[in-house]
Parts: C-alpha cells; sequence; structure tokens
C-alpha cells in the first residue's frame, strides 16, 4: 500500500534528497526532474513510500520504482536509511544496465555494489 500524508511526503523529500546527493556524489551520475542518465539514455526513477510489516525498501522494475517503508520514518538513524537507499539504487542500477531477467541479489546487483565500493552493510541493507 503507498502512504500519502503530510508525515509521509516530508520523508520521501528527505530520501529524494539522499537519493540525489547518493547519486551525484558517490555515483556520479546525472539525475533531473525524475529521470537518470546512464550510459547517454534517460531511465525515469521514482520514489515512494510505503507500508509493510517486514520489508524496509524494495525497487519495482515495471514501474522504474523504489518504495522505502514508512515505518522508516521513526525507526531508524541516518546511516541505516542511507544504506537502506544505495541498496535500492544498486537494484535499480543492475535492472538498468543487464535488464530485468537478473536474480535481485545476483552477482549483477553485487557488481554494482563493487563498482560503487559498497560493502556488505549496503548489499544486506
Amino acid at each position: 500500500m503507498i502512504i500519502y500524508s503530510d508525515v509521509a511526503l516530508t520523508f520521501l523529500k528527505e530520501v529524494r534528497a539522499i537519493s540525489l546527493k547518493i547519486l551525484k556524489y558517490e555515483m556520479n551520475l546525472s539525475f533531473e526532474r525524475k529521470r537518470l542518465l546512464f550510459n547517454g539514455y534517460y531511465y525515469p526513477l521514482d520514489f515512494v513510500v510505503f507500508e509493510h510489516p517486514t520489508i524496509l525498501g524494495q525497487y519495482i522494475p515495471g514501474k522504474y520504482q523504489i518504495q522505502i517503508n514508512k515505518h522508516l520514518i521513526y525507526k531508524t538513524n541516518n546511516q541505516t536509511l542511507q544504506n537502506i537507499i544505495r541498496h535500492e539504487i544498486c537494484h535499480y542500477l543492475a535492472h538498468v544496465e543487464f535488464g530485468r531477467e537478473i536474480d535481485a541479489h545476483g552477482k549483477e546487483f553485487h557488481e554494482i555494489c563493487r563498482r560503487y565500493n559498497y560493502g556488505k552493510e549496503v548489499s544486506s541493507a
């Protein structure tokens, strides 16, 4: 379920701001409006807040959408939130670079994590 509230929208702005810093300063990638420039092509990327009892974040390939659990609004520190966002961005980049028919935490995902020097704190976030 996708959540809409003032608190969720404020959190979503924070998630977007963190994501843009990660994309620009850690990954050296260009993101404008809702599109990422990757290998000469623009790809959509959207962020939403969702609710689930156990999943903290997920990437939905068919929608080019990163979803962050609303429970993180109140129950996490900034470093953990950043690592979850990095983890989901790595899923997104694996999808964009290698296609949809890859294992979620397969070699392509781990290759993206290694490319940006992310360790277990990100790959298993």
